[in-house]
């Protein structure tokens, strides 16, 4: 089972730190679970680099690129999704 995390950074420190906070969570849930994989997204010029080391892979994207972010996801085969941020 793979687990889609999106995360993109706010203005507002508190809030880019919250959604890493919750990552680091999925990313300890996940571990526990055997097969389990965090694969991500962050909106490019928004989310923090530190994302990349907490996900089994990151990539940056656009806002208007759904059909990318679609397609990422399947080919990994996220089957549970959660957008943080």
């Amino acid at each position: 089972m793979a687990i889609k995390i999106v995360i993109k950074r706010h203005f507002k420190e508190n809030a880019a730190q919250k959604a890493f906070d919750l990552l680091n969570t999925f990313r300890r849930e996940a571990m526990q679970r055997e097969g389990s994989h965090i694969y991500c997204l962050g909106v490019r010029g928004h989310a923090d680099p530190r994302l990349a080391e907490l996900c089994h892979d990151f990539q940056y994207g656009g806002l208007g690129r759904f059909g990318w972010a679609i397609r990422y996801f399947k080919r990994h085969g996220v089957t549970d999704a959660t957008m943080a941020g």
